[in-house]
């Protein structure tokens, strides 16, 4: 999946659903790994989550083509108030 890597497929999308869907930081989640007796440090994490944004390009890119082929795009644009 990731050349060079350790990380399995597996392991990638836990990394990036605990991210993005969990709202997980990256530095959390490593010391939670940590706390676990895993060394996964917080640069390797990053990594994967930027290779793997990398490799879905092209992907993201096809969904943007068949997007704009419709007269209307539809969103859901309700603001979500974030504390600072």
């Amino acid at each position: 999946f990731l050349p060079y890597s350790i990380a399995t497929p597996e392991l990638v999308a836990y990394t990036i659903v605990a991210k993005y869907s969990d709202h997980l930081p990256l530095y959390r989640q490593s010391a939670i790994w940590t706390r676990m007796d895993v060394y996964l440090p917080r640069s390797s994490l990053c990594s994967w989550v930027l290779k793997t944004a990398t490799l879905c390009e092209p992907f993201i890119e096809e969904l943007r083509k068949i997007l704009l082929k419709d007269q209307y795009i539809h969103a859901d644009e309700t603001r979500i108030q974030v504390l600072g």
